[in-house]
């Protein structure tokens, strides 16, 4: 007989929409991941997708992924939110909800589409550039380009017409609209390369969620998630089928 298992997409559902709270989650922000330091990008909320137009930009930051502790281990997460941010040495605690509901705030949630090509992007280049294939620059520059294709997905300005994921792809592009990077040439080239790829055919993973603080930057975490996480999301489950049989 096939034993059969529940995915933690599905048991984190569960216990999401079963009750009036999200799980939550409590890391400490221990350092900086893989990744490049002073790096130029910009982003202006609104600008149209293929606008040139000059606007704001940002200088001498980090990109790339950030290294957090908590439940006897670490995680590398992508942050997803621009104007806010987390201290090194701070712990935060986060609400765990679906990836399109990141981030939060005056950058506006993703949604379904932008949601569903952020899935293809972690499906398709995640495990491959930062799962042990590459090392020391190599790596960095992975990671670098993995966080400009992360807030490409999530800020750049969708075409109104673009209703689904596939189409939705035709808005992106590193060096126009909302959101542009300007990364090193090999970084930069490699965002450019995985950007043309992503076909916008793929559906929401399962493995991505997102992890939203009201107060400090939102992230994408992209691992099974700590056992005492799930359980307390069944716990929760558990007491409200409890309740209701009470009542």
């Amino acid at each position: 007989m096939k034993k059969k298992s529940i995915g933690i997409g599905l048991l984190l559902a569960v216990a999401m929409t079963g009750t009036a709270s999200a799980a939550e989650i409590c890391l400490k922000y221990v350092a900086d991941g893989p990744g490049l330091t002073d790096q130029h990008f910009f982003y202006q909320k609104g600008v149209d997708a293929n606008s040139t137009q000059s606007i704001t930009e940002f200088e001498a930051l980090f990109l790339g992924s950030r290294e957090f502790s908590g439940y006897n281990n670490t995680y590398q997460l992508f942050c997803v939110q621009i104007f806010e941010g987390v201290t090194q040495g701070h712990t935060y605690c986060y609400d765990i909800v679906p990836t399109q509901d990141v981030p939060e705030g005056n950058e506006d949630e993703m949604g379904i589409v932008r949601a569903k090509v952020m899935g293809e992007l972690y499906t398709r280049f995640h495990n491959d550039w930062l799962g042990g294939n590459y090392t020391g620059t190599d790596l960095d520059n992975r990671a670098a380009a993995f966080a400009a294709l992360v807030w490409e997905i999530s800020h750049e300005t969708l075409d109104s017409s673009f209703t689904s994921e596939q189409y939705a792809t035709l808005s992106l592009d590193m060096n126009a609209g909302a959101f542009r990077s300007q990364l090193n040439t090999e970084a930069q080239m490699l965002a450019k390369q995985a950007l043309a790829m992503l076909t916008g055919t793929y559906d929401l993973n399962d493995s991505l969620n997102g992890l939203k603080n009201g107060k400090n930057q939102d992230q994408l975490i992209y691992v099974p998630l700590p056992a005492p996480v799930i359980l307390a999301g069944v716990g929760l489950v558990a007491a409200g089928i409890i309740r209701r049989r009470m009542k």
